[in-house]
């Protein structure tokens, strides 16, 4: 008559080697389906931000926040979101906005990407020079502080996506409407500004932005912007507070985020 002998140590190892394969089944299952992507660090989880897909990094926190509709702005702070998230694969996700009422700041971490940003402007029409400038836009952009993707939605509110169809042409490198130091009228080409290219006229875009934000080691000595009032620091934390100070519209800013800004964050690409 045999006996049976209770081995822990094999039981434990056979319970390891069964939980390894369960894992690897649900993580293929999970990356089939658009859930995880596979990066330098492993498999990691996405997030949602539009219709984008944002890596979520286990050790920077992210809080969400939106402005309006089905979009999001994430931000790398703690503590842990306590909304939840609604996962879909096949609309690439969405995120329900429910109490969330936090405005769209000028000066923060960017939720696009160049190639969404880029999808958007040829959905919309652009000229192949404005399509192209998001690469700028992003890169200083994200250099700066600001928010890319708001201010180059902007540009394309200030020039039509630019086809420039008002007092100024493409080649003034004025990508939002900026007038010389002494002002002048609106109707007025000569009271515009020139730059020598899109680098200069981009990157005075984003520090009259920055300036408008109240971004820290504003005001510059150094820069492109020929309007850099010291009166101007702080005068429009959000993209909506630019309505009335960047133009005498009230509505420029609630126009800018909801007919271009809301549109670009749920473009696909």
């Amino acid at each position: 008559m045999y006996s049976l002998q209770y081995d822990e140590g094999y039981t434990r190892q056979l319970l390891s080697e069964v939980l390894d394969m369960l894992m690897l089944s649900l993580s293929l299952i999970a990356l089939l389906l658009g859930f995880v992507i596979v990066t330098e660090d492993g498999i990691v989880p996405r997030l949602v931000c539009g219709s984008s897909w944002v890596k979520y990094d286990p050790i920077i926190r992210l809080t969400v926040s939106a402005p309006k509709d089905n979009v999001v702005c994430l931000e790398q702070i703690p503590p842990l979101p306590s909304q939840s998230l609604k996962w879909s694969p096949i609309s690439r996700g969405s995120v329900d906005r429910g109490d969330m009422g936090k405005p769209c700041m000028i000066a923060a971490n960017s939720n696009s990407c160049v190639e969404q940003m880029k999808a958007w402007a040829k959905k919309r029409g652009a000229t192949e020079t404005f399509i192209e400038l998001a690469e700028i836009y992003y890169r200083l952009g994200v250099k700066k502080g600001i928010n890319p993707e708001g201010a180059y939605a902007q540009a394309a509110k200030e020039t039509g996506f630019g086809r420039f169809d008002g007092v100024i042409s493409e080649e003034f490198h004025n990508p939002c409407g900026l007038k010389i130091t002494e002002g002048g009228s609106n109707i007025d080409p000569k009271a515009h500004q020139v730059f020598k290219s899109w680098q200069e006229g981009v990157d005075a875009h984003l520090d009259h932005l920055a300036l408008y934000a109240g971004t820290p080691g504003y005001p510059k000595e150094k820069t492109y912007d020929p309007r850099h009032f010291s009166y101007l620091y702080g005068k429009a934390e959000t993209f909506e507070d630019l309505g009335e100070q960047w133009a005498p519209s009230s509505d420029y800013g609630t126009s800018l985020i909801e007919d271009f800004l809301l549109d670009l964050l749920k473009t696909s690409y």
